[in-house]
């Protein structure tokens, strides 16, 4: 005997969404997002090693190169990091701004926060 085409259609998706389940896939799919980190890795503990009156050469020893010269200010380094979480959306920054005068760090500016985007 004959099945009807619209019971053998639903008795194929039936078993394909039974197959999808025991495979273990997630339904509806879900997309996977990549955590994307950007800039300078500011580490509280190097950030609080930094103290006023050290040369840019200490500062440089300690931080690495600032990634974001500033071109008409030799004497302003800026440090930016910015982590974004593909699971949770959180985008989290900090952002160290060192003044120099004469070789000598005479300002230093820290702000870390989290954001939600």
């Amino acid at each position: 005997m004959k099945m009807p085409a619209a019971s053998l259609s639903v008795k194929v998706a039936l078993l394909a969404l039974a197959a999808l389940i025991m495979a273990g896939c997630p339904f509806p799919p879900r997309i996977y997002r990549i955590n994307v980190e950007q800039g300078n890795i500011l580490e509280e503990d190097n950030v609080q090693r930094i103290r006023l009156g050290m040369t840019k050469t200490e500062v440089q020893a300690i931080l690495g190169t600032s990634l974001l010269p500033h071109l008409f200010r030799a004497d302003r380094w800026d440090y930016y990091y910015s982590f974004f979480s593909g699971a949770t959306g959180k985008r989290r920054e900090k952002h160290l701004v060192l003044i120099f005068k004469k070789d000598r760090l005479v300002d230093k500016s820290y702000v870390a926060d989290e954001c939600d985007d």
